[in-house]
């Protein structure tokens, strides 16, 4: 594993569908890494990285009009990014998580495809 985290990391940007822009921030929290990511003063989404077994037990979008525009999928790329390889999906699924991964799927296929 080459992530090293020391506390807060530098304030980072992803862009949903839409193009509304988030900043993003990164902090050590038990040996999980939570990532933020803010509109203004706004937390808009939340995800919990366990590095160890590189899935994300925890992704909250936490306003209704806030779903389905692609901050989920920003996030992600920008965690892999981190990682420096894809994340796997955790066992435990909801429905919609189901439908997430499988949507994920497709778009990396089709962007290797390409």
């Amino acid at each position: 594993m080459h992530l090293r985290f020391t506390g807060m990391v530098a304030m980072r940007r992803i862009v949903d569908k839409l193009g509304t822009d988030y900043a993003v921030d990164a902090k050590l929290v038990a040996g999980t890494i939570v990532y933020t990511a803010h509109a203004g003063d706004e937390m808009v989404a939340r995800a919990v990285l366990h590095p160890m077994r590189e899935c994300i037990t925890d992704v909250l979008i936490y306003r209704e009009t806030d779903r389905r525009r692609g901050i989920a999928s920003s996030l992600y790329d920008l965690i892999e990014q981190d990682l420096g390889r894809p994340l796997r999906p955790s066992r435990i699924r909801s429905i919609a998580g189901r439908a997430f991964w499988a949507r994920r799927r497709q778009r990396e296929t089709v962007s290797t495809a390409g």
